[in-house]
């Protein structure tokens, strides 16, 4: 006869994933319900919108295994190259799907996060999957995450590597066991090769850290860091293929740092002046209530007065500490798409959200009076959808599209099409590399033509070099060569040069009369 006390129950394996599924509930619900909404708003091609000028290089380089614009994005790549091959649209589709994704499993991560931090702040089982879903879709709503998730860019999966950092983070916090800081410091390199702003987060991750600081933990981190960060190896190993895109030339180590390290892009770092910044931290102000709404901004705002203690109060100002450099750094950076830079705030400020209305619930008596808090969020969740669909939903989006229709149907056989902005630049490589269409036609970056590694690589990809380096004997020596010449973009200073004719999608260039 087995003694009672040496018999052990093993739990049923359905019990486990019952378990499990009723734990991961909330994340599993915003996650689907978010990845359903970016893929019915998503573009159904190449677009422009939302400032998503970049995808057209981003999947030529997936495509063609090569190495896209500084930084060079290579884990992007690795992970968005099988979206092509999946059977879902066109080509530009399947890696917008690829954002809808990545954003979706970032408010996953992010609501399973708040639940568990929610818990540890004494709320119970009910009310901190309750609080932790709504909030998640609120973070899933949000205009900046949710216009970089129907759209082909890196950002989507920066949201997704911010989130696993801070649930990281928060279980080698709780556990410390050397897996859980390996996972850590794997999730940080990888994180850091999709989008080096990533960093901009670490000092609150270290405040956060720092009081477990031990050599072994501190030594499985590294070690983590420095095998994520294994994934820049695919820069130089693509760009040595000779791919027909490949920004710079990283097989060499002074290649290798001016592209991972952007510095083609340096001058825009920091470029905002200061009389400006006021203007800006209104727009940013501004932008905080299209976020959370202004019920939902105060309740974050509140829970920084002391919500919780111990950990969770730890949490609120570490988190807000890595939300600070990135806003400093979006402040400064002087471009049109800057405010992309912001997602670690917004981010952070739906955590804050969910410690706020916790602080709200367990104030109120047991009851009815409680409903209204998750009422409160479900209303601002259905306010923001409803506000944001007209904007965010790309579905009837062509605008892209029919521009490289116009190329392809109107473009004269071997010309030459000189582009200056980003948005024909990159959409000429996504018809050319990615799609395999018109690799007739010479497609030349004016901007570009000062960069000996630009001009090694429109020769390989045509096959002949490029007459010369300056853009008005340049088009010369095409005219002599009867090439017709076409500019996707007006360029004033070529005017009293030579004679411009608009037609349709670009400008056809004549030599002026005598």
């Amino acid at each position: 006869m087995i003694s009672p006390q040496l018999y052990r129950k093993t739990p049923h394996p359905w019990d486990l994933l019952f378990n499990w599924l009723a734990a991961r509930g909330p994340a599993l619900g915003v996650a689907a319900i978010a990845l359903l909404l970016y893929a019915t708003t998503a573009a159904p091609g190449l677009t422009w919108a939302h400032d998503g000028a970049d995808g057209g290089d981003l999947i030529a380089a997936c495509t063609s295994g090569g190495v896209p614009h500084p930084s060079g994005y290579p884990v992007y790549c690795l992970l968005a190259r099988p979206f092509a091959h999946l059977p879902l649209g066109p080509l530009a589709h399947r890696f917008n799907l690829f954002s809808a994704v990545a954003a979706a499993l970032a408010v996953g991560i992010l609501a399973d996060l708040i639940r568990s931090v929610l818990l540890e702040a004494g709320l119970g089982a009910r009310g901190s999957g309750a609080i932790a879903m709504l909030s998640g879709l609120i973070g899933a709503l949000g205009p900046t995450l949710w216009s970089q998730a129907v759209i082909t860019e890196v950002y989507a999966l920066h949201a997704l590597f911010l989130t696993l950092l801070g649930r990281c983070a928060w279980a080698a916090h709780h556990q410390g066991s050397l897996k859980v800081w390996l996972s850590f410091g794997v999730v940080a390199g990888l994180g850091l090769g999709n989008h080096l702003t990533l960093a901009l987060t670490f000092p609150g991750v270290f405040l956060w850290l720092w009081p477990l600081r031990q050599r072994r933990s501190a030594l499985a981190a590294l070690g983590g860091l420095a095998l994520g960060l294994c994934a820049y190896l695919y820069v130089p190993l693509a760009a040595g293929a000779a791919p027909s895109v490949s920004w710079g030339d990283a097989r060499d180590l002074a290649g290798f740092w001016w592209l991972v390290s952007g510095q083609l892009y340096r001058h825009y770092v920091l470029a905002v002046p200061l009389a400006l910044w006021p203007g800006r931290l209104a727009a940013i102000a501004r932008g905080a209530l299209r976020q959370l709404t202004l019920p939902c901004l105060a309740l974050a705002l509140w829970s920084a007065q002391g919500a919780g203690a111990g950990h969770v109060r730890r949490l609120l100002w570490c988190s807000g500490s890595a939300a600070l450099l990135p806003a400093l750094y979006a402040l400064g950076y002087n471009t049109s798409d800057s405010h992309v830079y912001l997602l670690p705030v917004w981010l952070v400020s739906i955590l804050w959200l969910a410690l706020g209305a916790a602080r709200v619930w367990m104030a109120l008596p047991a009851g009815r009076l409680r409903a209204l808090v998750p009422a409160l969020l479900a209303l601002v969740a259905i306010w923001l959808g409803y506000a944001g669909w007209p904007e965010m939903d790309l579905r009837d989006d062509r605008v892209a599209e029919e521009w490289l229709q116009a190329v392809r149907s109107r473009a004269p056989l071997g010309a030459v099409i000189i582009t200056g902005a980003d948005t024909h630049t990159f959409a000429l490589d996504y018809l050319q590399w990615g799609l395999g269409e018109r690799r007739d036609l010479v497609a030349l970056d004016g901007e570009l033509l000062a960069y000996p590694w630009y001009l090694r690589q429109v020769q390989s990809r045509y096959g002949r070099p490029i007459p010369d380096t300056d853009l008005q004997r340049l088009i010369a020596e095409y005219h002599a060569m009867a090439v017709p010449v076409l500019l996707a973009d007006p360029r004033p200073e070529l005017e009293a040069v030579y004679r411009l004719v608009p037609e349709g999608a670009f400008w056809r260039v004549y030599p002026a009369p005598q």
